[in-house]
């Protein structure tokens, strides 16, 4: 009964039975046994944040960078033993601020994140998401730049994205059609990359390109002009989101 572990272990079997009042009174138990208790923290902070109890998950997320840091400046344990928990903290931290709306405090968090060796392509689409184009553009063509052919295509197609949203639809058009050729392509990354190419010859007037990449689309997906709404990923910015809209306009007036 005093093995503050034992509790750590049954909050977390808790949250992933979605048991979340419970989940939290066993894990409250496990950091009062133990402040330093570092799994119970985390897992007592996401069981916060499934309550969308946003402030609480960050006092416990800040408990744990600061028992991390104390850890490290008392030699306890160094820098690099830690740094896949500080990644991970730092991302958690971007996801929370961002359900809040604190877009500058998310924003920051994942760029540390990424900067310690968190996932570069995740803090790239945040900035998407949140419509500030101009970083994501210069992050991406970093990364394409350094990867050149070996760029996957959901790389190459966010690069895409974030130049049609930017309006260079010059480079815009060419980063989709290295996705399109991409020995690493899928067929979403692929279909994404159609459509917008199809928004683009829309605004163009180029209606034998259009006609073109139409029945590129039908071939991959015959049931095309069967209906069915395209909805964008999450993480597209606005003007995007928006072009798809024209876009399913293009495809039924072509299917009719």
């Amino acid at each position: 009964p005093n093995q503050s572990s034992i509790y750590a272990d049954l909050g977390y079997v808790l949250i992933e039975q979605n048991r979340l009042d419970e989940a939290i009174v066993q894990l409250s138990l496990a950091v009062k046994l133990n402040p330093y208790n570092l799994p119970a923290h985390e897992h007592l902070a996401r069981a916060y944040f499934r309550q969308d109890k946003y402030e609480l998950a960050i006092i416990e997320y800040e408990r744990l960078l600061n028992i991390i840091y104390l850890e490290i400046a008392s030699k306890r344990i160094s820098e690099t033993q830690r740094g896949a928990d500080v990644v991970r903290i730092y991302r958690d931290m971007a996801v929370v601020y961002h359900a809040l709306g604190l877009y500058d405090e998310a924003i920051c968090y994942s760029q540390l994140s990424r900067d310690i060796g968190g996932d570069s392509l995740q803090h790239i689409r945040l900035l998407l998401s949140l419509d500030r184009i101009g970083p994501a553009v210069g992050l991406l063509k970093a990364g394409v730049a350094v990867t050149g052919s070996e760029t996957p295509a959901p790389t190459l197609l966010d690069y895409g994205i974030a130049l049609v949203a930017a309006k260079d639809f010059n480079k815009g058009g060419q980063a989709l059609d290295r996705a399109l050729s991409a020995a690493t392509g899928d067929a979403e990354s692929r279909s994404f990359a159609r459509l917008i190419k199809l928004k683009l010859a829309a605004d163009a007037g180029d209606h034998n390109e259009e006609e073109l990449i139409f029945q590129s689309l039908k071939d991959e997906n015959p049931l095309l002009c069967e209906g069915g709404e395209i909805n964008a990923p999450l993480y597209w910015p606005t003007d995007l989101v928006n072009d798809l809209v024209e876009v399913q306009k293009s495809i039924d007036r072509m299917c009719n």
